[in-house]
C-alpha cells in the first residue's frame, strides 16, 4: 500500500536504523514511541490490515518472531512481565492499519502497568541513544 508506513519500511528500508531483524516474511523493528524501553514491533512484509486478514503462513512467521524476541527481551532486559499484543480496528487502538504485534517489556515499578489503553503518540520518541543501546543489547 502506497500510504502505509510499515509497507514503506518493508519495501524501501525507510527508517532502516529501526530494523532489528528481517526475513522474507516479516521484520522486527524498534517502536518509535515506546511504552517502555525495549518495545518492539513485528510487522509483515506483505500488507494485511489486521489479524482477520493475514495469511496463515505469514501469521505463523510473525508469531514465531514475536515469541523469539519476547524471550530475548526477557533474557537481556530482565522485565517482570511482557505483553505481546495486536490491535484490530481503530476502536481497539489500532493506529496503523497494517498488522503488527507489539512486544512490550513491563517492570513492577511502573505506575501505569495495569493500563492496557495506550496510544503510541502518548509516549516520548525513542532517542538515538536508546535505539543504539537497545540494538547493542539485542544484537550482541
Amino acid at each position: 500500500m502506497q500510504d502505509c508506513i510499515f509497507c514503506s519500511i518493508a519495501a524501501h528500508k525507510l527508517q532502516e536504523n529501526y530494523i532489528i531483524y528481517e526475513n522474507g516474511r516479516a521484520m522486527v523493528i524498534a517502536d518509535r514511541y515506546p511504552v517502555n524501553f525495549g518495545h518492539l514491533l513485528v510487522i509483515t512484509r506483505k500488507h494485511y490490515e489486521n489479524i482477520l486478514e493475514i495469511d496463515d503462513d505469514d501469521l505463523k512467521s510473525v508469531i514465531v518472531l514475536a515469541k523469539r524476541y519476547a524471550l530475548l527481551l526477557k533474557e537481556r532486559l530482565k522485565p517482570d512481565g511482557i505483553k505481546v499484543l495486536t490491535n484490530t480496528g481503530k476502536a481497539a487502538g489500532q493506529a496503523i492499519m497494517h498488522i503488527h504485534f507489539h512486544i512490550i517489556p513491563f517492570y513492577d515499578e511502573r505506575e501505569d502497568k495495569e493500563d492496557l489503553t495506550y496510544h503510541y503518540r502518548m509516549h516520548k520518541a525513542l532517542t538515538d541513544d536508546d535505539l543504539n543501546k537497545l540494538k547493542e543489547l539485542l544484537l550482541s
